[in-house]
């Protein structure tokens, strides 16, 4: 919680924004401390901060709220932030213009580039939680999937030929 932070003699007052590197204290053990600094991370300052925009600033929202709600509150993991924020570079480089030049727009809104980037942070997200599962090996015997074969998704175990599945093998 931020106490005061509109107030207009805080010394937080428009630094508390969204997207924005920001190195904090706080204090409190509950589900809500308060926020006593904040300051920007000009180590993590590349420029997307406060640009993001339409759809692209949407799919950012998106990644919080999955960042948010999947990840354990206080677990520091260097490899998903850094991919979060190369994925906010990502998100500021599809720019308005781009999206509507025309590499088309699926059922939900979002242009295949768009799609691709939150599908990208997703699989990172999935990996660094210790729940991926390979997308290039089979299950049962850690051969190469083939574009040419069909695969069928098993849980816990990952893809196994739907060929072999389909035999009656257990899968």
């Amino acid at each position: 919680m931020a106490k005061g932070a509109r107030r207009l003699k805080s010394k937080h007052r428009g630094m508390l924004l969204p997207f924005q590197p920001l190195l904090i204290s706080w204090v409190g053990k509950g589900e809500v401390p308060t926020l006593t600094n904040a300051e920007l991370d000009f180590s993590r300052f590349s420029g997307w901060e406060y640009e993001l925009k339409g759809r692209a600033k949407i799919c950012g929202f998106y990644c919080n709220e999955l960042l948010a709600a999947l990840i354990q509150r206080g677990d520091p993991n260097s490899t998903l932030f850094d991919f979060y924020q190369q994925t906010l570079d990502r998100l500021l480089k599809s720019s308005p213009e781009k999206i509507n030049a025309g590499n088309g727009i699926n059922s939900s809104g979002l242009t295949a580039g768009l799609f691709k980037i939150l599908r990208d942070f997703e699989l990172c997200l999935i990996r660094e939680s210790g729940y991926g599962v390979s997308l290039d090996k089979e299950a049962n015997s850690s051969r190469e999937i083939e574009d040419s074969e069909f695969y069928q998704f098993v849980p816990k175990r990952g893809f196994v030929n739907a060929n072999v599945v389909g035999k009656g093998n257990s899968a």
